[in-house]
């Protein structure tokens, strides 16, 4: 792919005969591994990482006019270089609430690789001190989902006791219901003893539907059987639906990483990419097959279709490429076949991905 003149945002335009237009963008400030929400005003909030790997910093940008240009960004982590990102599984992680507050978590860089919080301050200029929510045993990277009613929602998958091992991890959640003042402390539901893949991120989202939590996360039974499961919480916390997405036997942690989008997600199957509209109960996944080593899935929904972003060739320490697909959310159908990518996909680098109110797509990385 030949290269555009590097002052110029805008790396790569697709549009296909069905109009399904993909821009591929990358991140101010020369940041690495975005998070990317719209609030119900059509702002689009940005968070990226900036630094050494292992000890860097979250800046935090937003847009008025669909991802054309960004404001000044602005640091989220009150204590410079607490910020850690190193396996591509562990960035920050970002949710809109109340009044459309930002909040944010990430996986700080100190011993025992705490993880940390924060939220936009009244002002909206600037990040209040960030806060511990947990002192040891994070491993792989946390989510956070939030909603209008000031419900905040941090899990993450932790030991459940003094027991080491993947087998032994269990999914908890810490949940605010005054928009991250205070946490309540962390607990974990009635789930089956499966383990978490200690070095896999889960993935929490509110359900467009019933507003309930989710949780898409992928399990260590017996050290071999790391399937995903997608967890269906009820309004107490303490119980859920638990379904089974896809199956997969190997006995090493595989680093995987997963995404939302409205009612869809996305996840890694070992060999390829998975998609499943949560809404629809007995729907069958699409799969979707590429070139090496297909990680780190990014998803948008717009209207009738769906876009779906990887990355190939990534390994620790080392970039890669990305590619695109845009589907049909109904029937799974490929709109646009012909794989949009990019070729400079940087180290520890991950896509975000939003759609416009037009339609179109715009992907960061």
């Amino acid at each position: 792919m030949k290269r555009l003149a590097p002052l110029f945002p805008l790396l790569f335009l697709c549009l296909a005969a069905t109009t399904a237009k993909v821009d591929l963008r990358r991140v101010p400030n020369g940041g690495v591994e975005p998070q990317v929400a719209v609030d119900s005003s059509g702002v689009v909030h940005l968070i990226y990482f900036k630094g050494d790997p292992k000890a860097g910093d979250v800046f935090y940008d937003r847009s008025s006019d669909g991802g054309e240009t960004f404001s000044s960004p602005i640091r989220v982590n009150s204590e410079p270089g607490s910020a850690l990102i190193v396996g591509s599984v562990r960035g920050p992680q970002l949710a809109i609430g109340r009044d459309n507050r930002v909040h944010v978590i990430w996986s700080g860089a100190a011993g025992g690789m705490p993880l940390l919080y924060s939220r936009l301050a009244d002002d909206g200029k600037s990040f209040e001190p960030q806060r511990v929510l947990l002192n040891k045993g994070l491993d792989g990277g946390a989510s956070i989902a939030a909603d209008d009613g000031g419900n905040v929602y941090v899990v993450y998958h932790a030991p459940a006791g003094h027991e080491e091992g993947e087998q032994h991890r269990r999914v908890f959640i810490a949940r605010s219901t005054d928009d991250g003042q205070h946490f309540a402390p962390a607990a974990t539901a009635d789930l089956p003893e499966i383990g978490a893949c200690a070095c896999c991120a889960l993935h929490a989202f509110l359900a467009p539907g019933d507003g309930m939590l989710r949780v898409v996360y992928r399990s260590a039974d017996q050290m071999i059987n790391r399937d995903m499961y997608l967890l269906s919480f009820d309004e107490k916390l303490d119980h859920a639906d638990v379904r089974q997405l896809s199956q997969l036997k190997i006995g090493k942690c595989v680093m995987s990483t997963a995404s939302s989008s409205l009612s869809f997600i996305a996840w890694e199957t070992g060999n390829g990419m998975a998609t499943t509209d949560t809404a629809e109960r007995n729907s069958s996944p699409h799969t979707f097959r590429g070139g090496e080593s297909m990680k780190h899935p990014a998803i948008a929904a717009a209207d009738d279709r769906v876009l779906l972003v990887w990355t190939e060739g990534t390994g620790w320490n080392k970039g890669g490429k990305l590619r695109c697909e845009v589907f049909d959310r109904r029937d799974g159908h490929r709109i646009d076949a012909s794989h949009t990518y990019a070729d400079d996909l940087p180290v520890w680098g991950t896509p975000a991905a939003f759609a416009r109110p037009d339609g179109s797509f715009v992907v960061l990385y």
